[in-house]
């Protein structure tokens, strides 16, 4: 639309200009007796009379892209530039138009004081015609400015909220490390296996972390470590043996995405927070990916068994930390989507993401 504003002006200030100049012309032949009123040659006349108008406005148009000075500041230099350009505009649709009309309506003559009687006849109009072309093309130099400046402004926009995202993501961090360096501090005497698992777990999750730290999203199959890594630690603090299946299908590994740690606190939440009294029974926890529209992956995680379920969908549907990451998504990309979805005895967390695949360069 800002690439062809200019164009879409020219067609409707030139249908104006036709239709007027058409109803002017054929009611003064209409008024000489000794005149043959030819509607279908006075159109034709009036359409190719508008020739050079067009070409003035579309030279001016691409004059103002070179010569901004010319049409954003008013000097002694771009009056003269301007005066010179009214001068030849005026003396060429001069010739043009008695030309033209010595063409195509019958009984008109093609001579030099013609030219030169229509150039004085019409002296006010096209002056008028050549201030109006460039009052139009200063006005849509400012629309497209504005234009300009708004798409700039949300730009702006956009990326501070991604870099709230990885400000968010970075104050997530101790709700990966606290809770593990916590169980590590209680049951290092006890257990030193499994703190020492636990510790190697927390530092490949923190690699993964790292390394992206600077990222808005990263590698699909890097978030799939981090989900087993993650999972695996829960597991060990948890005390239980809850399966971990990954059903990500191979061409989606090479894809870009909101990092999992986004749903870090959730999942605490759910298996140890608030919500665990809903989840005593989980047995499996499956990551799998899907498409759900064209150029679209939906990434599940889904978790079974869960118990009460319509006093658990109750809580869901008001969390805040999913209706957060919810609206961190839109700014991510407005065709991103998380939604937890509450089925049988399944808790199923869908995020609908477009596929972005990682180039070699960015993998590197």
């Amino acid at each position: 639309m800002k690439k062809n504003l200019g164009y879409i002006v020219l067609a409707i200030s030139g249908s104006i200009y036709i239709l007027y100049n058409f109803t002017v012309t054929s009611y003064i032949l209409h008024l000489i007796p000794e005149r043959t009123l030819v509607l279908r040659e006075t159109a034709v006349a009036e359409i190719s009379a508008f020739i050079p108008v067009a070409i003035l406005f579309i030279g001016l148009m691409k004059l103002s892209q070179f010569r901004e000075e010319l049409f954003n500041r008013f000097s002694a230099k771009s009056l003269f530039i301007h005066s010179l350009i009214l001068i030849s505009f005026i003396g060429i649709h001069s010739f043009w138009q008695v030309f033209s009309n010595s063409l195509l309506i019958s009984e008109t003559k093609f001579s030099f004081d013609a030219i030169t009687v229509d150039a004085m006849t019409f002296l006010n109009m096209r002056t008028m015609v050549y201030v109006l072309i460039v009052g139009l093309i200063i006005g849509v130099k400012r629309i497209e400015e504005k234009e300009s400046y708004t798409l700039k402004e949300s730009e702006l926009k956009l990326k501070l909220e991604r870099a709230k995202i990885r400000k968010f993501e970075l104050k997530l961090n101790p709700d990966v490390i606290y809770p593990t360096l916590e169980y590590v501090k209680e049951n290092a005497e006890k257990n030193p296996e499994l703190s020492s698992q636990l510790i190697l777990n927390l530092s490949k999750q923190m690699r993964i972390l790292i390394d992206h730290l600077s990222d808005e999203c990263i590698p699909l199959n890097e978030d799939v470590q981090f989900f087993k890594y993650y999972f695996e630690s829960l597991n060990i603090r948890l005390k239980k043996k809850i399966e971990i299946d990954v059903k990500v299908d191979e061409k989606h590994m090479d894809m870009k995405n909101p990092s999992l740690v986004l749903l870090v606190p959730f999942f605490e939440k759910l298996f140890i927070g608030e919500y665990s009294g809903f989840t005593k029974q989980v047995e499996k926890i499956t990551y799998s990916s899907g498409h759900t529209r064209p150029n679209a992956v939906e990434l599940s995680i889904e978790i079974s068994p869960v118990e009460s379920i319509v006093e658990l969908k109750k809580d869901l549907k008001d969390d805040e930390h999913i209706q957060a990451i919810q609206n961190l998504l839109k700014y991510y990309d407005e065709n991103s989507s998380l939604n937890a979805i509450l089925a049988i005895n399944t808790l199923a967390i869908h995020l609908t993401i477009p596929f972005v695949p990682v180039t070699m360069e960015e993998y590197a």
